[in-house]
């Protein structure tokens, strides 16, 4: 998959494989001439602008860039955005524990342990998936794409 990112900071995307960039590299073409369309889920502007100007190429249109360096920088957000939203279920529930430790004792004890080892499983994914994503982020912005970006009206956020 990949993604155009048009000024001031649109996102498009392609179902593309992502070679398709390293083909228009090697022997010339418009990657803005393909057919694009609207992304349905959102995407922080400052991240994809990142994230483009570092892995992705110059085209008539912005910048065309391959779907998965964005998709792993946005993972780790995701997954910990994830995490919290199951331990505020976790204490919404917490209450009706009482019942069900009444009805089976140890309930309480048993829903602790595997919370516990459910959250460190999760952050140990986490910490996995930042690595990934700052790696995609340590590659240097390429000056080139940069250059363009700018000249075509786009933000550097």
């Amino acid at each position: 998959m990949l993604f155009l990112l048009t000024p001031p900071h649109a996102i498009l995307w392609s179902d593309l494989p992502e070679r398709t960039i390293h083909i228009a590299r090697e022997h010339g073409g418009d990657l803005g001439r393909l057919d694009w369309r609207d992304t349905e889920e959102p995407h922080d502007p400052a991240t994809v602008v990142q994230v483009a100007l570092r892995h992705g190429e110059a085209c008539s249109r912005g910048i065309v860039f391959p779907a998965s360096p964005l998709i792993a920088v946005e993972e780790p957000g995701k997954l910990a955005s994830l995490l919290e939203k199951s331990q505020e279920s976790e204490r919404a529930l917490a209450p009706h524990d009482e019942v069900m430790e009444a009805l089976m004792p140890g309930w309480i004890e048993h829903g602790r342990k595997l919370s516990a080892d459910v959250d460190e499983s999760v952050r140990r994914t986490i910490a996995r998936e930042q690595e990934e994503a700052d790696a995609f982020m340590a590659a240097p912005v390429r000056e080139d794409v940069r250059a363009a970006w700018l000249q075509m009206g786009g933000l550097v956020l």
